[in-house]
């Protein structure tokens, strides 16, 4: 009998164990097509976690089971750009799960696309892009940074730069109208040197042979 008790009162203890949620639910922004999601749990008492994810906050679906209670985070990708996704996590035990805890977040959007070097003088790079008409940020640096922010322009200018220079460049769509921002795309182009000046004023000088 005090044998039966035992067990009992060590399963009960473990069911109650299992009933523990995961604690500081966040998730990472990684691109226009992945989440990272990251979560802690002293790991006693459970055997899996599990993820569920939805669209509108409400309907859950299964996402990811994860049986091993080591893993503290998990990637989510394949998502759609600039969309929400809502997620809640459970930690369980057999067939019993903790609450659920909950958090959301927003894709990125997709970044400019075409982003190239259309005119280069010793002191000016001109760049064009395809933002589809939304505000971009424009970047460009050899150490330290220059930013310029264009509303729907889709080219501009880098201005005042130092012949013979290699630059670094960088654009990304800005957060609009509820949007998010993008991703960061880059290229390099170098400034040349200024082209020596074609001397002018030459004159042959003949040479007097008589002696």
């Amino acid at each position: 009998m005090k044998t039966l008790l035992f067990f009992l009162v060590l399963l009960v203890s473990v069911a109650a164990t299992a009933q523990v949620a995961p604690g500081n639910f966040t998730i990472d922004v990684v691109s226009n097509s992945e989440l990272r999601l990251i979560w802690k749990h002293d790991g006693r008492g459970i055997d899996k976690f599990r993820i569920d994810r939805s669209l509108d906050g409400i309907t859950y679906s299964p996402l990811k089971t994860i049986n091993n209670t080591t893993d503290r985070s998990y990637t989510d990708a394949g998502l759609l750009p600039n969309t929400v996704y809502h997620y809640q996590i459970v930690s369980g035990l057999g067939l019993r799960f903790s609450d659920a805890v909950k958090d959301k977040a927003t894709t990125l959007s997709n970044p400019p696309t075409g982003f190239s070097v259309t005119t280069i003088t010793p002191i000016r790079i001109g760049l064009v892009w395809n933002s589809g008409g939304t505000p971009t940020q424009l970047e460009y640096s050899v150490n330290g940074a220059a930013t310029k922010n264009f509303t729907t322009q889709q080219s501009g200018f880098a201005d005042g730069l130092t012949p013979g220079t290699g630059y670094f460049f960088r654009l990304k769509r800005t957060a609009f109208n509820g949007a998010q921002e993008s991703d960061w795309v880059e290229i390099k182009a170098s400034t040349p040197n200024p082209t020596p000046a074609t001397p002018t004023g030459l004159a042959i000088a003949s040479k007097n042979t008589n002696s």
